[in-house]
């Protein structure tokens, strides 16, 4: 009695699964999702004042999440082109036109080194807290899963 095995369709799953380029697209799709639900999380958590701040977010490329193939994976780079997004975020010293420092809403800290009137106004660190709820959220698991599961799905279906 002789067995015989068919291992054709292993093999072409383990070439499938070999597939680099098939693989770093999936990653790339995945890191546009990410940044599509980053961007939506950034935008909710500027703080407005004016609007302007808010409305600055932008990748640069008209929200198309242009990924970048780095060195140790995928980037995009989002983006508010508003000059004062990074003092709002991480704090900033303020005076006014005469010299002595403004009070903005118990947000606010005299500045005691040297002589100086300036205030320091704490940031928002709305980038950071974005990230981290970003990180928390059931939202990073749902997306990591969709994609990797359709690329898996292509490994043993091939379609």
């Amino acid at each position: 009695m002789k067995l015989k095995w068919d291992f054709h369709e292993l093999y072409d799953f383990g070439k499938r699964v070999g597939n680099v380029s098939k693989f770093e697209d999936t990653c790339e799709k995945l890191t546009q999702e990410l940044a599509k639900v980053l961007h939506s999380m950034l935008i909710n958590d500027t703080p407005v004042k004016t609007g302007e701040l808010r409305a600055g977010w932008t990748d640069g490329e008209n929200y198309k999440y242009t990924v970048k193939k780095v060195a140790n994976g995928f980037e995009v780079e989002l983006k508010n082109e508003v000059p004062y997004a990074l003092s709002v975020n991480d704090g900033h010293y303020s005076y006014n036109q005469y010299g002595g420092a403004y009070v903005v809403k118990n947000r606010t800290v005299p500045y005691t080194q040297g002589n100086s009137d300036a205030t320091f106004v704490f940031g928002h660190f709305f980038v950071e807290k974005s990230i981290l709820k970003l990180e928390n959220s059931k939202t990073l698991e749902k997306v990591l899963y969709k994609e990797l599961e359709k690329w898996f799905r292509w490994c043993v279906d091939g379609k």
